[in-house]
């Protein structure tokens, strides 16, 4: 998420992370962490 702050891609409007796993960025508990696919949501996206 940093490098996506730092450097957007020229097309990118978002970014979306779907549902709410433990450890995503506030949804932290503990030390517990759940993997996650982190989605770009496009400017030419239909929505």
């Amino acid at each position: 998420m940093a490098q996506f702050s730092e450097n957007p891609p020229v097309q990118a409007m978002s970014l979306a992370v779907l549902g709410m796993p433990v450890g995503s960025p506030s949804i932290e508990y503990q030390d517990k962490f759940e993997p996650y696919q982190i989605m770009q949501r496009n400017k030419d996206s239909i929505t």
